[in-house]
């Protein structure tokens, strides 16, 4: 999902005004050519004050959220003429005393203006710009609450209205994705797709709709897609892993197998690829492989005990499967123990400790309970008394 967040919003093309004449139209596209940003605000804010006329809100959601310097809480905005090599993100990274202009508080001032224009539908789609913009900078918890169910609701009301044109589809699907709204997000980004057939990012997120409606055929198609259009390395692995994931969903267990074998030639100690790895080899029922990965995983991830709690993961889908890792476990315990390194010890005492919990997942409580008590004691070798752990041992103990 991290590729979401970096999807960039498509501008909206900025309308001339209405209420203006050929001189001042052609004075605010001039502004907005040499990038005099904080001009064409002020020039904005003179023309109408009081927020009446709808082309002029319009104008002046959409400098705001694409062209601001600072922002205060995305109420107050301060612009600035660039000049040179200045950019809007440079300029807002390095920071500065700034002139904030009038506040702005977008949600009020549009539902104000659609009050009395109830049809015009381009007040609602700069809305729900502005809180695609929000969501974007700020996540669900800025200082719009909701922003992505408020920039869904009103892209829908927008749409309604007959203003399906002046909105980017693939903010829609953005913040459909979001909450949920897995059919809308997958036809925005179908239609954005339609209309930037070359866009890879579109076609990477495209794939995530499908993958939450277990339409995985489909996923796997766009995600193969992406992999084609990427030229970044980075981009075309996670690509590729989603591609590889599709095909694992769709039991094409020795094609995803094979594909994140060729992924980890590249990155041999990638964590979360070989515990696909281990999952395929699981469903394919390769058992010295299997021990070979199981053993390769415990030695790259030491003793991070978030990295060996996840190794259980793809051991949890039968008890089958988790008898399987219990042997795994227990062999690679004693071959620990008799090499006697010590820093291995906490690597021992985590892998015991999870390894209860896959007892007690067979209905085994004796030895649940015994795997609790050998980790309490490699942890009590290596950590204070007062670490955590111990409370955590002592709660699981009397469960």
């Amino acid at each position: 999902m991290k590729h979401l967040l970096r999807l960039l919003v498509a501008l909206v093309v900025l309308q001339p005004l209405a209420a203006m004449d050929a001189g001042q139209k052609a004075q605010l596209e001039n502004c907005l050519s040499q990038r005099q940003y904080l001009t064409a605000a002020q020039f904005l804010d003179k023309l109408d004050p009081d927020n009446r006329d709808p082309d002029a809100l319009v104008q002046k959601i959409q400098i705001s959220i694409n062209y601001f310097a600072q922002s205060m809480n995305h109420k107050l905005f301060a612009f600035k003429d660039l000049s040179g090599t200045e950019t809007i993100e440079s300029v807002r990274k390095q920071g500065g005393a700034f002139q904030f202009e009038k506040s702005l508080d977008v949600p009020a001032a549009v539902d104000a203006l659609s009050a009395r224009y109830p049809n015009d539908g381009r007040l609602l789609a700069a809305l729900g710009d502005f809180y695609v913009d929000v969501f974007r900078r700020y996540g669900q918890n800025g200082p719009f609450p909701n922003c992505a169910q408020s920039a869904v609701g009103a892209y829908k009301r927008a749409i309604a209205a007959g203003a399906k044109e002046a909105i980017d589809p693939a903010s829609v699907a953005l913040v459909a994705l979001q909450i949920g709204d897995y059919d809308l997000a997958e036809a925005s980004y179908r239609e954005a797709l339609a209309r930037d057939p070359n866009n890879a990012e579109c076609s990477y997120n495209l794939a995530f709709a499908p993958v939450n409606l277990s339409k995985f055929a489909d996923a796997s198609r766009y995600a193969n897609d992406a992999y084609r259009k990427y030229v970044d390395p980075k981009l075309k692995r996670d690509a590729l892993l989603m591609y590889s994931d599709c095909l694992l969903y769709q039991s094409k267990t020795t094609e995803a197998l094979d594909l994140y074998t060729k992924m980890l030639a590249d990155e041999p100690q990638n964590l979360f690829i070989l515990r696909r790895q281990i999952q395929c080899y699981l469903g394919l029922n390769r058992a010295a492989e299997l021990e070979k990965v199981f053993n390769q995983y415990m030695v790259l991830s030491g003793a991070d005990p978030t990295s060996v709690s996840r190794l259980s993961g793809p051991f949890q889908s039968s008890i089958e499967y988790t008898k399987r890792y219990i042997a795994l476990a227990d062999k690679w315990l004693k071959s620990a123990q008799a090499a006697g390194k010590a820093d291995s010890i906490e690597t021992q005492g985590t892998l015991s400790y999870y390894e209860a919990f896959a007892f007690k997942a067979t209905g085994d409580q004796r030895m649940y309970r015994t795997r609790l008590n050998e980790a309490k004691a490699y942890f009590q070798k290596i950590f204070p008394s007062d670490h955590p752990i111990f409370k955590q041992i002592e709660s699981n103990l009397e469960n």
